[in-house]
Order: structure tokens, then sequence, then C-alpha cells
């Protein structure tokens, strides 16, 4: 059996509840809006295309063309980087050593 108050309980929860998902969803549009509009001002703004819109975040940002240029530069070696390191790593790294370990172990038992 419901008491008195159990029912208002109810209705407020699920319209918290709602309230909660609403917010939820317009954040998180917000931040796929902001992240397509960085997106697109590197991306017109590495192939020279010059609207209004892309100087417009340029200059509010202070970026040129050249400091993206470098930047990119920048995460492609970093990027080059982790790869040599984790392929070296890998073949040559510890990997390799603790499986030989396991087997010398078993070997002797």
């Amino acid at each position: 059996m419901e008491k008195s108050g159990q029912r208002q309980q109810n209705t407020l929860r699920k319209v918290l509840d709602k309230l909660r998902e609403l917010a939820l969803v317009f954040f998180s549009l917000l931040l796929w809006g902001f992240s397509l509009l960085a997106f697109l001002t590197i991306i017109f703004t590495l192939l020279g295309v010059d609207l209004y819109y892309v100087q417009l975040i340029r200059t509010v940002l202070k970026i040129t063309r050249l400091d993206l240029m470098d930047l990119i530069h920048l995460n492609l070696i970093v990027g080059a980087g982790i790869i040599v390191y984790l392929t070296v790593t890998y073949y040559f790294g510890p990997f390799k050593q603790r499986g030989g370990k396991i087997k010398e172990n078993e070997k002797a038992k």
C-alpha cells in the first residue's frame, strides 16, 4: 500500500530526471559544437580558406596560420617519437623477457 507522500516523490523524481537529461544533452551538444568549430577552424586555416568566421576565431584566439602549422609539426614529431618508442620497447623491452622468465621457472620445477 502506498503512503500519502510517496506519489509526490515519484513525480518529483521523474521531473528531476528529465531536467538532468536535458542538461546533459544541452552540455553535450555545446561541447560537440565547440569541437566542430575548432576542427573546422584548423582545417580551413591549413587549407588557406579565408572566411570571415575563420579569421574572426583566429583573431579572438590570437592564432596565426604559422602557429597552427608549428603546432601540427610538433604533434607529428611527438607522435612519431611515441610510435618509435613503443615499437622499440615492444620488440626489445621487458615484454619479451617476461615470457622467457616464466618458461625458465616452469622448467626448474
